[in-house]
């Protein structure tokens, strides 16, 4: 199946999902740090809670960064599937038309891409130069149960203005506590995050010794 765990740079600057690794028969959903829009199932109450931010016209790179960042520092994880379930997927085969192929002011057109990923960038504590708005940012912000900086960690970006920084994120990684469990303990009466969880030691960060990356080998043997 196949499984998003890596990052690059993207158009403007952004961070964008790398092209997706394979796992040969995983008998249980991996867990990533990335959100793919060609491949999405989850409650709806995440797209009640995390909003998609309208203020980010044309984005095609960095869109898909942000909304796993949003959803993770929300309370949601995101997980590749198993081969063991049946997935509804999308006919893309014969697209009528394309956003970026639209006909419109093109001065408009870039100043609008400029706020888009400046907006973006203001979402991911990125810096940036230019114009941004800021209008209605924290109806599009979700809550905060995690903090930003562990979700950049936990998806390789360590410091979001260096890319010479990012690192792989290509092996098993491991739930991260709430550190402020009371809205998802108030939306699931009856769960309670334990009280140790938060200072839990995190195990160390290894290859999954039960699932095989084959992209990874197959870039090797390119390599070679």
């Amino acid at each position: 199946v196949p499984h998003i765990c890596d990052v690059k740079v993207g158009g403007y600057g952004m961070v964008r999902c790398e092209q997706a690794t394979i796992v040969e028969n995983p008998t249980k959903p991996i867990m990533t740090a990335s959100w793919g829009g060609g491949l999405v199932f989850g409650k709806c109450h995440s797209e009640k809670r995390v909003r998609v931010d309208s203020y980010t016209k044309w984005m095609f790179d960095g869109e898909e960064y942000m909304r796993a960042a949003l959803l993770w520092v929300s309370g949601y994880d995101m997980y590749s599937p198993t081969n063991k379930g049946t997935a509804i997927y999308h006919n893309y085969t014969s697209v009528p038309s394309k956003y970026f192929d639209l006909q419109v002011d093109k001065k408009k057109r870039t100043m609008e891409e400029e706020k888009g990923a400046n907006r973006i960038r203001l979402h991911l504590g990125q810096t940036f130069d230019g114009q941004v708005s800021t209008k209605d940012i924290t109806k599009f912000a979700g809550s905060r149960v995690r903090h930003l900086d562990q979700y950049l960690n936990f998806s390789g970006v360590v410091d979001i203005d260096d890319p010479e920084t990012w690192q792989h994120r290509c092996f098993q990684q491991h739930w991260i506590p709430y550190e402020h469990p009371q809205e998802i303990e108030k939306m699931l009466p009856g769960w309670k995050l334990y009280e140790n969880a938060r200072t839990v030691r995190q195990p160390k960060m290894e290859p999954c010794k039960d699932i095989t990356f084959m992209m990874d080998e197959q870039k090797r043997s390119n390599e070679r």
